[in-house]
């Protein structure tokens, strides 16, 4: 049929940049170079909180490791169906973090490779940074590559294996590190067909 849809193909799309986050918003992630990032949620928070009888309230809230920005909505009802609301961005930043570009899904016979890029308020162009990556469920052994700010490296994936992945890159330039965990998952192929199945109703079906 010349007039069916064809697909595409493209599962994923992914696009990445360089972080910038003067928008007047407080920073926040600081330098815990002991933690790998890995909670990458794009909604961080959703609840209903009852203020008190000064129409006040708070709660605490644990946000996701992105370096980006977030918005904050609060929606408010009043007994008596008066309504308000408030919109203030917020910034997530580290004075030096590295970006990890990687799909959430790979097909067995894929052989991707996993892009690094390091920035950061501190973080000079041309000034050197060690990347270490390792995975034990792809048998990656902790493989150091050197390069600089600004400028991208990629490592090759080893062979794959079906299953879910963890892929840990770290950084480090001078004193500061950062790092983050990747998770992926391989499944043997991303064809699909559709199935026609056909039954006699019965009782109790």
């Amino acid at each position: 049929d010349l007039y069916q849809y064809v697909s595409s193909g493209l599962q994923r799309a992914v696009s990445t940049t360089a972080g910038k986050t003067d928008d007047g918003g407080k920073g926040g992630g600081g330098d815990d170079s002991s933690q790998i990032r890995s909670n990458f949620k794009d909604t961080a928070f959703f609840a209903t909180v009852r203020t008190g009888a000064d129409g006040a309230a708070s709660t605490k809230v644990k946000l996701p490791d992105d370096i980006t920005n977030f918005r904050i909505t609060a929606l408010g009802v009043s007994d008596d169906l008066y309504a308000g609301e408030l919109c203030k961005p917020i910034t997530l930043t580290k004075p030096f973090f590295i970006d990890v570009t990687a799909n959430e899904q790979y097909a067995l016979s894929d052989k991707p490779n996993v892009r690094i890029r390091a920035f950061g308020e501190q973080a000079k162009q041309k000034t050197p940074v060690t990347y270490t990556i390792s995975s034990k469920t792809l048998n990656i052994q902790p493989t150091e590559m050197k390069s600089t700010v600004g400028e991208s490296v990629e490592f090759s994936l080893p062979p794959l294996s079906i299953g879910d992945h963890e892929i840990v890159v770290s950084a480090q330039m001078g004193e500061l590190k950062d790092a983050v965990m990747k998770k992926i998952t391989v499944v043997e192929s991303f064809m699909q067909f559709p199935q026609t199945s056909h039954r006699m109703v019965q009782t109790g079906f």
